[in-house]
Order: structure tokens, then sequence, then C-alpha cells
């Protein structure tokens, strides 16, 4: 369950019939949502739920039982803590448990449905199966540090463009998005966004010009951590190519033996014992 699918053909039969298995979960919940479909296939829709559910909660049993052959987590009750407290581990409970919730506690419709909205983690569980999704995350994990400086920076530079804003516009602009810093801040945060409403905009020549500076910026606001994002996944790519360039230069690398009767010499690939 945790060998790489490129060195195991049980491995690859099992990565992929998990990963159907979680995108059809998606696709179920989705068409779900659609009153007409619900109705008329919830003979299936219902039954692929809890067929879906009885996999997921035996796949997470089965790891968190068979955790321990991994060094790191070798301890009987120490070693299946740490693994449930792993990001992997949290994703599969994540998956499964609000499917039991209702049977422990009692809720009404409207929030048992949201429960239902949080089978959409399961897609979460193809950071386990995807090489690809896996270097994603991974380039998330080195260039943590620059993401998290980069929030900083933006809700700064927001805050002190909505403050002068504010002071701009304060008492000649009738809009409550200006009645207040809090709503300033709040605009100013939805203005970020593409598909804002544009429901209020600056009066004052001072406020168009601060508001004018804050438009300019805001490519640099969404440049610079696609530009970190785009950096890191080039170098985990350059990382996953060469170890497996160098995994295939070893499994095909060949040494020069001589046979210690004839002394005859012979290409020796490393696989099996020597002759």
């Amino acid at each position: 369950m945790e060998v790489p699918a490129s060195e195991d053909q049980q491995g690859l039969v099992y990565e992929l019939f998990m990963s159907v298995l979680i995108i059809l979960n998606a696709i179920a919940m989705i068409v779900g949502t659609v009153g007409a479909i619900q109705q008329e296939y919830d003979w299936i829709l219902a039954p692929f739920e809890y067929f879906s559910l009885i996999i997921f909660s035996v796949e997470y049993i089965i790891l968190l039982w068979v955790c321990t052959e991994n060094p790191a987590f070798g301890e009987p009750i120490r070693g299946r803590i740490d693994y449930m407290l792993t990001p992997v581990a949290l994703i599969n409970l994540a998956s499964v448990l609000p499917a039991f919730i209702p049977f422990l506690f009692p809720f009404d419709l409207r929030a048992l449905r949201l429960l239902r909205l949080f089978r959409i983690i399961r897609l979460l569980k193809l950071t386990k199966y995807s090489d690809s999704l896996k270097i994603i995350f991974r380039a998330l994990e080195a260039k943590k540090e620059q993401f998290v400086l980069t929030f900083v920076a933006v809700i700064a530079f927001v805050i002190i463009t909505s403050i002068f804003v504010y002071y701009a516009e304060t008492g000649e602009n009738p809009s409550v998005a200006f009645s207040d810093l809090p709503h300033t801040i709040w605009w100013g945060l939805e203005t970020l966004s593409p598909v804002s409403g544009e429901d209020a905009v600056p009066i004052t020549m001072t406020g168009k010009l601060i508001m004018t500076t804050y438009a300019l910026l805001q490519i640099a606001i969404f440049a610079i951590p696609a530009g970190i994002m785009c950096s890191a996944f080039d170098e985990e790519w350059a990382k996953e190519h060469e170890a497996r360039t160098c995994a295939a230069e070893a499994a095909t690398s060949k040494t020069l033996v001589s046979c210690p009767h004839c002394d005859t010499s012979f290409e020796y690939s490393g696989k099996g014992e020597k002759p």
C-alpha cells in the first residue's frame, strides 16, 4: 500500500482502483445535488456511497494496523499515534468520519447535508496516489516560508491601503463600505477578487489616486506567489527527474568482473547472484 506503483504491479492496481473510486465519489456527490438525478438514481448513488465508505474505512484501518512496518512508526502504540497525526492519515480519517457522526449525534436536515458535503475531502486522497500532486505538495512545503511572508505582506498592504482610502472617503462617500475601518478593509480584500461586485468606488480625487496605485500593484500581489510556486515546482520536478534517472542508471549499470577459474572477463548487471 506504500510501495510506489512503478515498482510493484499490485501497488499499481491498488492506486488505480482507489484513484478511480475517489473520482467517482466526487462525481456522485456533485450530481447528487441535482434533485431530479438524486430522485431517479438514488437506487445506485446510495449503495455506491455505502460501498465507498466501507472501502475507505477498511483502508484506513489496514493502514493504521500495518504502519508499524515503517521504521518511523515502529512502536506499536506510539508509532500508530504518530501515524494518525500525519497529513495522509488525517485526510483518510476526514474522508470517512463525517459519515459516522450522524449515527452518534442527532442533527437536523440542514446540518446533515452540510456533513455530506465533506465527502469532497476524499479528493485530497488523490495526493497519496498521484506523483504529480505529491510534487506540488512538496513544492508548497519547500516554499512555505516564502508563501507565509507573501501572505503577511499582502494583508499588511491591503490594510494600509484601506486605511488611506477610509480617511480619504469618510464624510464624502455615502457608501457603507467606507463607513468604518472594518468595512473598508473588507472592501479592500473583496476588491482583490476578480469577480468582486464593485458595489462601492472612491469618489474623491485622493481616493481615486490611492485605488489606482492599489489596482496596479494587484498584479504584483498575484504574480509573486505564482512565481514562487512555479520556481518551487520546477525545482521539485528536477529533483524527481534526477532521482528517476539515477534509479534507471543504477538498474542498467554493469560491472566488469573476472572469472576466478579462467580469468575471462564479463559484464555483471548487478542483479541476482554472481555467476
